[in-house]
């Protein structure tokens, strides 16, 4: 991606860059994340920043409903990132729930500034910096951009979203194979538990596979662990298509496949998904 000179964008309103470093405290001494983040992490949060430090990751897509965690688990990359020993100008943090990053100019213009302005080096040289994308679906044409990053410079990316359609629709259309999704459901018991009372969840001994199905199941799992992080997330894309279709288009084709007559199963089928998508206020 080509890069501009610093002050070649102008930013309305002229508050932005001050903004952008109110988001990204790290990048000032002494390099904190602020506000501070619990102690505690969930096993999603873990993964991520596992993931993370691979050779080639793929985009690291965060999807969950409001107030799961999704915004501090990115608080937190950052800091083992940070603690890890990645430069603090490497790592930036866009949040798109605010109304001034939305109307900046789109996601490229604001790495441009990056690029320019703090990390003063084009994304496709040195080390590999760190795009953190919150609320991502808010922002026009987002997978768009999130791709040309993708194929045209080093970074590594993560990107969250509390609307799990308009999420799941930008990574089918164009980043499929490209991307892992990393679900984050509600709290579970046990975790509000080791939030809040850790005194009262003692340590789980981990459980595996093997230990509970026997030796007789290796042989079946053989090629699934063989899978490549790549075939994964396509098979993990493939499975998300199938069970996110409509209800409608599911029920008549069980229903289709138990009548005599297909032909007139499937006008009838046809004439139920089409006034499953005109919708009750349209018929």
């Amino acid at each position: 991606m080509p890069s501009g000179p610093p002050g070649q964008l102008t930013f309305t309103p002229p508050e932005l860059p001050a903004l952008l470093h109110g988001l990204n405290t790290w990048w000032a001494v002494p390099h904190d994340v602020r506000p501070p983040t619990p102690g505690f992490r969930r096993r999603q949060t873990r993964a991520l920043a596992e993931r993370l430090q691979q050779r080639q990751p793929l985009i690291q897509v965060i999807r969950g409903p409001r107030q799961v965690g999704k915004t501090t688990a990115i608080l937190q990359l950052v800091e083992t990132l940070l603690a890890g020993g990645v430069k603090p100008t490497d790592i930036l943090l866009l949040r798109f729930d605010l109304q001034s990053l939305r109307e900046a100019g789109g996601l490229l213009g604001l790495v441009r500034w990056f690029e320019a302005n703090v990390r003063r080096r084009a994304l496709t040289d040195g080390s590999p910096a760190f795009l953190l994308l919150d609320e991502i679906h808010k922002l026009p044409r987002w997978n768009e951009e999130v791709k040309h990053l993708a194929e045209t410079t080093r970074a590594r990316m993560v990107v969250t979203g509390s609307s799990s359609v308009l999420v799941a629709k930008g990574t089918r259309e164009s980043l499929a194979g490209r991307v892992v999704t990393t679900e984050f459901p509600t709290f579970s018991f046990r975790e509000v538990l080791e939030a809040w009372h850790a005194e009262l969840t003692p340590p789980v001994p981990p459980l595996r596979f093997l230990d509970t199905f026997g030796e007789s199941a290796r042989g079946a799992f053989r090629e699934l662990h063989a899978f490549g992080e790549a075939h994964s997330a396509a098979l993990a894309d493939a499975l998300d298509r199938y069970y996110n279709r409509r209800p409608s288009s599911i029920a008549c084709s069980a229903w289709t496949s138990r009548t005599s007559s297909p032909s007139s199963s499937r006008s009838s089928c046809d004439t139920s998904t089409s006034r499953s998508r005109e919708g009750p206020g349209r018929r």
